[in-house]
């Protein structure tokens, strides 16, 4: 009985392994008015076994998927999609000559809509870690483009120059998206809001203060 549980747990962990991992992620987000522009890397730990690698990525209702690329060493991969039920798929044959751990996704996303979606590519591999940095992003904008990131709600760093706007991030896990909502008007707009809600509170602040003063003069005559 014990020599059966060993050959099961060694033919589950043989599986495991021929199925490969997925080591790691990157993307660089360009984001404009009506279109995103992705360019996407995953790193891939594969046997030479691998037979097939299937490529996935989600189709959002108001989006339009552009001049899908994927590359390899320096090569361009022919690729046929198949979509069905809001899913795009994306089989690629092994091997493949040349064909090194990273893989380079290049998309663009065209979009009519404030509100965001924008796809990831995603596989069935599983991730052979999940520290912080698994997923990192860097998000680039005209600096009068404004938006909120919604999803995922992580920690961002951003840097603001004349003409960009730069936002990065890390997340432990490979997103199929991210969620943005693109606010319309120059960031002046937003400073004067701040500054009308900061002008309300002085106010407020300044009648509580006059209120307190009249209360103790009344008490003490």
């Amino acid at each position: 009985m014990k020599k059966v549980f060993v050959l099961i747990f060694l033919l589950a962990t043989g599986a495991s392994q021929s199925q490969g991992k997925l080591a790691g992620a990157s993307a660089l987000v360009k984001l404009k008015q009506d279109t995103t522009i992705i360019r996407q890397n995953l790193y891939l730990n594969l046997p030479d076994s691998t037979k097939q690698l299937s490529l996935k990525i989600l189709e959002f209702e108001g989006n339009k998927l552009l001049n899908v690329s994927i590359h390899s060493s320096g090569q361009n991969i022919a690729i046929k999609s198949q979509g069905t039920n809001g899913l795009i798929t994306i089989p690629i044959e092994l091997p493949i000559e040349n064909f090194s751990d990273k893989l380079e996704l290049v998309y663009t996303v065209e979009t009519k809509t404030t509100d965001r979606y924008i796809p990831f590519f995603f596989t069935d591999l599983s991730a052979s870690n999940s520290d912080n940095d698994f997923l990192t992003i860097k998000l680039e904008s005209a600096n009068d483009l404004n938006y909120t990131l919604l999803f995922p709600n992580v920690e961002t760093t951003e840097r603001d120059t004349d003409v960009m706007r730069q936002i990065d991030f890390q997340i432990p896990a490979l997103t199929s998206m991210l969620r943005l909502e693109i606010h319309d008007g120059p960031k002046t707009h937003i400073a004067l809001a701040i500054w009308m809600d900061s002008l309300v509170a002085v106010i407020f602040i300044i009648m509580g203060i006059v209120i307190w003063l009249n209360r103790k003069h009344l008490a003490y005559g």
